[in-house]
This record gives structure tokens, C-alpha cells and sequence, in this order.
């Protein structure tokens, strides 16, 4: 008997070893750390059958190591079929919270903006994911970080649940008059997918980089297009 209360605190010391260790493990972030050609580290989640990143693309060199052009505003509009990024505003502290912003041309370059072992997901893509979370009418509160720390106003329905909190790095804006302007930081999220549409009207075919987009006081996500305009990238694990 006296053995047997001797041994109790030895026993029960050893299972609270283990349990104290595998409540270590379970507070351990549970998504995959990742670094980028320029040294910024990023994190995936899983939804449904794919892998996303946590974070919006901050790269401002391509995969091979080639710089990706960073003009002037007064430069953009010259960049047609160039690459080009940017920081919001161009201030580089904006862009370590949202990420960088990117032309159609710098998505679809073949050098690659993408970390090796990723890429830019296609329209298809982006559809599998919306259409996992409910459909066009429903994803965006999905993929929307909570909270107002980053949304301005009101974040209609948005919630964590996925993992995907998407930011609202805003846009960089092609203008009627051919000029550009930074617009919607706070209140929008538009990503650039890798596939080239066509809309065409009689007598012209007009191409544009197809986009989908997410707004503060929505809870939707929204089909939009862009070329020289500079929106965000969240990049699919291959």
C-alpha cells in the first residue's frame, strides 16, 4: 500500500509532463512559416482543398532575383506590358502591414513574382475558394479580417473562421484623364488573379487582368478587372 501512494505523485507527475507538452505544441502557431526571395516571412492556411497565404505579397524583386520596377506616378502610365509595384502612398511602413501593390504585367510576368513553391492563383482558382465559402454573396465576410484595427468603419460580418484575413491594402487607381491616385486604403481589398479576360462590345475586344474584390461594408466579393492598375496579390500554394 505504501508503494502504491509512493508511486501517485511519480505517475502523476509524469502525465502532467506530457500533458504540459502537448499544450506546448497546441499553442504553437499553427501555420507553416515561409520566407520570400527578399526575406519577409509569410504563412499559409489551409481552406478546403487549398493552401492561401496569410498575408498580401510584399516581394520587390522577381524569383530569378530581377528587380520589379518601381516608377514614378507620373511614370506609370508608361508602363504598358512592364511589370511595375509600388507601396501604398509609397511609403514602405504602409506596405509592411498591407503588402505591395502590383500592375497586371508584374502578375503575369514569367520571371515569376511568386516564392518558389507558389504562384498567382488563376480566376478558377479564386472561384473554388468563393464558391467553398458560400458563393460570391457570401465569402468576402470569410476572407475580411475582424475587428476595425485595419477596416475602416463599420466590417460588415466579418469573422476569422478562415484564416484567409484579408487586408485592405486599397489601390493604385487608373484615372480618366490618364493620370493615377492611391485610393481605398482601409476600405478595400482587390486582388489580381493570373487569368486575362476578354469583354467584347461590337466592334472592339477589350483584354483586362481579372480581379476580385472585397469592401468594408459588404460581404460579398466582387468580380473587377485592371491592367496598369496596381492592386494586390495573395499567392496559391502550387
Amino acid at each position: 500500500m505504501k508503494k502504491t501512494l509512493f508511486l501517485l505523485p511519480v505517475i502523476f507527475g509524469i502525465f502532467t509532463l506530457i500533458a504540459c507538452d502537448k499544450e506546448d505544441k497546441k499553442d504553437d502557431n499553427p501555420t507553416a512559416q515561409n520566407v520570400d526571395i527578399d526575406g519577409n516571412v509569410f504563412h499559409e492556411v489551409k481552406i478546403g482543398t487549398q493552401i492561401w497565404m496569410v498575408e498580401n505579397l510584399k516581394v520587390t524583386h522577381y524569383r530569378n532575383g530581377d528587380p520589379i520596377l518601381q516608377p514614378s506616378l507620373d511614370d506609370w502610365d508608361n508602363q504598358t506590358g512592364v511589370g511595375a509595384c509600388c507601396s501604398y502612398m509609397n511609403n514602405d511602413s504602409i506596405a509592411n502591414i498591407y503588402g505591395r501593390l502590383y500592375n497586371f504585367y508584374a502578375v503575369t510576368d514569367p520571371r515569376n513574382i511568386a516564392p518558389k513553391g507558389w504562384h498567382v492563383p488563376s480566376k478558377e482558382e479564386w472561384l473554388v475558394l468563393i464558391n467553398f465559402l458560400g458563393g460570391e454573396n457570401e465569402a468576402g465576410a470569410k476572407l475580411k479580417e475582424a475587428g476595425t484595427d485595419h477596416w475602416a468603419g463599420y466590417n460588415l460580418d466579418a469573422d476569422t473562421t478562415t484564416g484567409f484575413n484579408a487586408l485592405p491594402g486599397g489601390y493604385l487607381s487608373h484615372l480618366l484623364d490618364g493620370s493615377f491616385q492611391f485610393v481605398e486604403l482601409d476600405y478595400s481589398a482587390s486582388f489580381y488573379s493570373s487569368t486575362l479576360d476578354q469583354l467584347v462590345l461590337p466592334g472592339v475586344v477589350y483584354e483586362y487582368g481579372r480581379s476580385f474584390d472585397i469592401v468594408y461594408n459588404r460581404s460579398g466579393v466582387f468580380q473587377g478587372f485592371g491592367l496598369k492598375e496596381a492592386y494586390s496579390v495573395r499567392c496559391i500554394k502550387d
